[in-house]
């Protein structure tokens, strides 16, 4: 019996190798709940126990209906326990131990459940479970609400497989997938699956896998020998759930479904009393061993989702009524009425068989036919098969005819600058933050995809380029998961505030400006289209006092711009979907579907004087709250700036955030105060648009986690940037 301070426990109500649970009561606020005590074993030093806080803070962030709750973590004599929400229900074992084989509708249904809330977790924090089985499944005795308890925990832990006490071995055995068996340390959403498979797999036919053995033979059985097919088992069960269980239980991981979603399309499917979706296993890659009398079933029974069947060959010809020729009109005749009949009979006999002969190639087309609509092709090669690690996705491909659209053109750039940067991050492994803009990257790719799909010919294949940036996002959690100082805290956070030094190196943001790639690009770029911008005669004059936001503004544009007096700007470049520079602010307001708000003149240090007006539009603009557009005398977009002041988790890396800045929004001229947390920033410049992002840190961040209370996007041609560059000069 332990004493928790703030907790009153009540009785006890499981008992394993590596914690106890106690069903508890809240004394704060009067309410039950479920505490784990982790025994002492399991948390060795300190090192041990500060992981388990940080594990235990993102599972606390998870609210899913169908994820059992963390509400509390602490330490108690040596040892560390878990305050979680209690579930007064049955667990899917203890149903499995009442009925040996469940329902299959009824497995099916928790199956469904528990792959919602597991996909939740991956795409929310990238959280896996790694001891997903059915006593971690837990019903509702009152709503029949199905929950994933212990999320997170052998993470929490730590995965130790080669330990040779059973008791030890974080994952149940039986459930283990090769993967997590081997002691790999690169798991992921796939490991969640095999075990959710396995968990199936003993549900409806009342078997545990491997039960004849225990401990390190379990897991090694996992990856070297095979279990029964259900349908062997349990003859009453469909083909289908046997089919979802050997695709979810195939071996190599990466023959696994790389993402949820494609998960519960299949469990959805055999619910419907359905095949699942291609492609299912060859025989011999899964763990169930296929029985003869399912193997009659081909895999090619199964269908993907959304797929078209490819037109068959010859494709049937589409005839104009025009080109037919006129039939013959028989005689009247009273007598000879049978014989015409039969000559028209021959006629079309022999035209209808003429007409088979062209349709199979075997005879030439006559000049009279002719084909219509357009020729697709046919011969496209298989959409590529994304690898977690190393291999990238391919890039986008060039179509094979010039498209130009402004949304899908910056979506192709976009998806290939993120595909350069994660290829030279997984060769040199350096710059862990980069991942988090290549998946910034690919999102914004996929928005503007998404804008060009309505308006892109049949031959660009929009979905095939969303499905490449998806891939790549994947690939991009993977990696994030490897990354060495994922786990690791923000040492910089707690780094006392430096001297200012105006031209020190490492203060400066990320200078990572586009160099020439040999990555293809989906499209040719567009020839520049300068256009005069309507400023005020004195527009480079110096300020009086340009003070510390001019000269801020400048320092970051100067390694990205050279000063240029010349008031030309390039009107083909891309600030947002829909939206490019030079365009007119009322054309910009309808592409947002927004009324045009009132003009403000932009009266801020650094910025061309009297020359800049912005219009200010608050919604939802791709997760920011607040739009700007920065316009010229005549009402032009030269400049477009995002903003959001919600509570987030930083983007940028740690070592970016520094006292020495001082300006966190450059149009508002807003500086950081005394209450207010450190600044960094950070310039891209890709081809003639220079993006600057600024992240202003929360006053009090949570330690291994920094928060910005606001993030700041600045989007601008070249061109203006040397026009800053030239005020005063």
């Amino acid at each position: 019996m332990v004493t928790i301070n703030g907790y009153e426990l009540l009785e006890k109500i499981g008992e394993g190798g590596m914690a106890s649970v106690w069903k508890a009561r809240q004394l704060s606020l009067d309410r039950i709940v479920a505490i784990k005590v982790l025994g002492k074993s399991s948390l060795p030093d300190q090192e041990a126990r500060d992981r388990f806080r940080r594990e235990a803070q993102i599972a606390a962030k998870l609210n899913h209906a169908g994820i059992v709750q963390v509400i509390d973590t602490g330490e108690v004599d040596d040892s560390a326990y878990l305050v979680m929400e209690y579930i007064d229900g049955p667990s899917a074992g203890d149903l499995i131990q009442r009925q040996v084989v469940m329902g299959e509708e009824q497995a099916l249904e928790i199956t469904e459940h528990v792959a919602r809330a597991l996909a939740y977790a991956w795409e929310k924090e990238c959280l896996i479970h790694c001891d997903i089985k059915p006593d971690n499944i837990l019903i509702d005795r009152v709503s029949g609400a199905v929950k994933v308890a212990d999320l997170g925990l052998a993470r929490m832990i730590g995965w130790r497989p080669d330990q040779a006490d059973d008791h030890l071995i974080i994952g149940t055995p039986n459930y283990t997938p090769p993967e997590q068996a081997a002691g790999l340390p690169d798991l992921d959403c796939r490991t969640d699956m095999y075990a959710l498979g396995a968990t199936l797999y003993h549900m409806v036919t009342g078997v545990l896998p491997f039960r004849d053995a225990r401990g390190s033979e379990a897991m090694n059985r996992h990856e070297n020998d095979f279990l029964e097919d259900p349908v062997v088992i349990n003859p009453a069960l469909a083909p289908a759930t046997a089919w979802l269980i050997e695709k979810l239980m195939i071996k190599n991981r990466s023959m696994r479904p790389h993402f949820w979603t494609q998960v519960i399309k299949d469990i959805e499917q055999v619910r419907k009393h359905r095949m699942p979706f291609a492609p299912l296993p060859e025989a011999g890659l899964s763990t169930i061993r296929r029985a003869p009398s399912r193997a009659a079933v081909s895999p090619a029974a199964a269908t993907s989702p959304g797929a078209v069947k490819p037109p068959a060959e010859p494709r049937k010809l589409t005839l104009k009524k025009n080109d037919l020729p006129s039939p013959v009109a028989a005689a009247p005749s009273s007598r000879g009425g049978g014989i015409g009949k039969m000559l028209v009979a021959l006629l079309v006999l022999g035209f209808l068989g003429y007409g088979a002969l062209v349709y199979l190639g075997r005879l030439p087309l006559p000049t009279f036919l002719e084909k219509t609509g357009e020729t697709v092709s046919t011969d496209e090669p298989p959409a590529e098969v994304l690898t977690p690690e190393p291999e990238p996705p391919p890039p986008a491909e060039a179509p094979p005819e010039a498209w130009r659209n402004e949304d899908f053109i910056r979506g192709a750039r976009l998806f290939n600058q993120a595909l350069a940067d994660y290829k030279e991050y997984q060769q040199t492994r350096e710059n862990p933050a980069i991942l988090r803009q290549v998946e910034e990257n690919c999102r914004e790719a996929i928005a503007l995809f998404e804008a060009a799909r309505t308006d892109a010919p049949p031959h660009i294949p929009i979905g095939h380029y969303i499905d490449q940036c998806n891939g790549l996002i994947f690939n991009v959690r993977q990696s994030m998961t490897l990354s060495p100082d994922h786990d690791a805290p923000e040492a910089a956070a707690s780094a006392p505030p430096e001297p200012e030094a105006p031209e020190r190196r490492e203060l400066v943001y990320v200078d990572d400006a586009q160099e020439p790639s040999s990555e293809p690009e989906a499209s040719e770029p567009s020839e520049p289209k300068l256009l005069r911008v309507a400023f005020d005669a004195q527009w480079d004059r110096a300020p009086s006092d340009a003070g510390r936001i001019g000269d801020e503004l400048r320092r970051l544009l100067s390694r990205h711009a050279e000063p240029d007096r010349s008031l030309m700007v390039d009107g083909s470049v891309p600030l947002y979907p829909g939206i490019t520079c030079m365009m007119s602010a009322r054309e910009a307001a309808r592409v947002l579907r927004q009324e045009l708000p009132m003009r403000r003149a932009l009266e801020v240090p650094g910025w061309p004087a009297r020359s800049l007006f912005t219009y200010a539009f608050e919604g939802d603009f791709s997760g920011a709250q607040r739009l700007l557009l920065i316009v010229d005398n005549n009402s032009r977009v030269l400049a477009l700036q995002l903003v959001d002041e919600r509570p987030a988790p930083a983007r940028m890396e740690s070592a970016l955030f520094s006292p020495n800045w001082q300006v966190v929004d450059f149009l508002a001229g807003r500086r950081r105060g005394e209450a207010d947390g450190l600044i960094a920033h950070r310039v891209r410049k890709r081809e003639s648009l220079i993006r600057l992002d600024t992240e202003l840190a929360a006053p009090a961040a949570e330690q291994g986690e920094r928060l910005v209370a606001t993030r700041v996007q600045l989007l601008m041609p070249t061109q203006l940037a040397g026009m800053i560059l030239s005020i005063g000069n």
